[in-house]
C-alpha cells in the first residue's frame, strides 16, 4: 500500500517525540491528536518507537510525584482520585496509571 502523504511518517516521528519529552504527553493523548491530523495508526505506531520505554515509565512516575506533593492532608481515595484524574487527562493508559499509584 503507497503512502497518501509520503510526510505522514515524519510528522508522526516529530510529534510523538515531541509531544512527549517536551509536553510529557501520554501516548493516548498523542495518538488522539495525530488521529486528529489524519495520520494512519500504522504511522502513529512507528511514531511511538521514538519514545524510550523506560522514559515514558519514569516520566509518568515523576509526573504523579510532583503532582503528589501539591496535594497535602487528603484522604489516601481522594489522593488516588486525583492523581488517576491528572494522569489520565495527560494522556497516560489508565492501567498503567493505575499500577503505578496503588
Amino acid at each position: 500500500m503507497s503512502r497518501l502523504n509520503p510526510n505522514d511518517l515524519t510528522i508522526a516521528k516529530t510529534f510523538c517525540r515531541g509531544k512527549f519529552y517536551n509536553n510529557k504527553w501520554g501516548r493516548k493523548k498523542i495518538s488522539y491528536a495525530l488521529k486528529t491530523k489524519e495520520i494512519s495508526p500504522s504511522d502513529i505506531e512507528i511514531g511511538f518507537s521514538e519514545i524510550n520505554e523506560a522514559d515514558y515509565l519514569s516520566t509518568l512516575a515523576l509526573l504523579i510525584e510532583k503532582k503528589k506533593k501539591g496535594f497535602k492532608n487528603l484522604e489516601p481515595f481522594v489522593l488516588k482520585k486525583k492523581l488517576y484524574a491528572y494522569a489520565v487527562s495527560k494522556g497516560y493508559e489508565p492501567a498503567l496509571v493505575l499500577s503505578l499509584i496503588d
